[in-house]
C-alpha cells in the first residue's frame, strides 16, 4: 500500500499549490481535532488529554486506503488529481509533524499526568452500580461489574 502511495505521491505533489498545503494544515488541526474533542466531550477528560488524543489520534493510513479506493473505483472522477494531492500533502505533513512531535509531546503529557498525581483518576467513574449493590451516590469503576473472565456479574 505504501509503495503504491509513494508512486502516486510524487505525481500528486506536482498538483499541490498553497491552497492544498493550507487545507492539509487545517486537516491536521481543526478538521481532525475538533471532531475528536466533540466525540469525547462527555468523558470528563482533562483538556490536555483531549488535545493529546486529538493530535495523535486518527492518522493517515485510512486516508491512503480511501484515496486508493477512489482511484481504483472512479479513476475518471472530476477533480481526482486535486483530491489525491490534498490527501498526499496531508499524509506527508502528518508523518513529518507527528514524527517530530511524538517524543517531546509524550514526555510533556507524561509530566503533566504525573504532576496531577498517579492516583488521581482522569475522570469520575461513570458506571452506575445496580440498585441492590449500592448505597446512596455510589458508583462503580468501568469494568468492575464484570468477573475476571469478562462476564457480567449477576449478584
Amino acid at each position: 500500500m505504501f509503495l503504491i502511495f509513494g508512486v502516486f505521491a510524487s505525481h500528486a505533489l506536482g498538483d499541490a499549490g498553497w491552497q492544498v498545503v493550507a487545507y492539509a494544515v487545517l486537516s491536521l488541526t481543526l478538521i481532525r481535532m475538533l471532531p475528536v474533542a466533540v466525540s469525547v466531550i462527555g468523558l470528563g477528560l482533562r483538556p490536555a488529554t483531549v488535545g493529546f488524543i486529538g493530535w495523535f489520534g486518527p492518522r493517515g493510513l485510512a486516508s491512503v486506503i480511501l484515496a486508493l479506493v477512489v482511484v481504483e473505483d472512479a479513476p475518471a472522477l472530476q477533480g481526482i488529481e486535486q483530491i489525491f494531492a490534498v490527501m498526499t500533502v496531508t499524509v506527508l505533513l502528518s508523518v513529518f509533524a507527528h514524527g517530530i512531535t511524538a517524543a517531546p509531546l509524550s514526555r510533556r503529557f507524561a509530566r503533566a499526568r504525573n504532576s496531577a498525581g498517579a492516583d488521581e483518576p482522569e475522570h469520575e467513574p461513570v458506571v452506575e452500580l445496580p440498585t441492590r449493590w449500592r448505597g446512596r451516590g455510589e458508583t462503580l469503576a468501568p469494568g468492575a461489574d464484570r468477573d475476571d473472565r469478562g462476564h457480567r456479574r449477576t449478584e
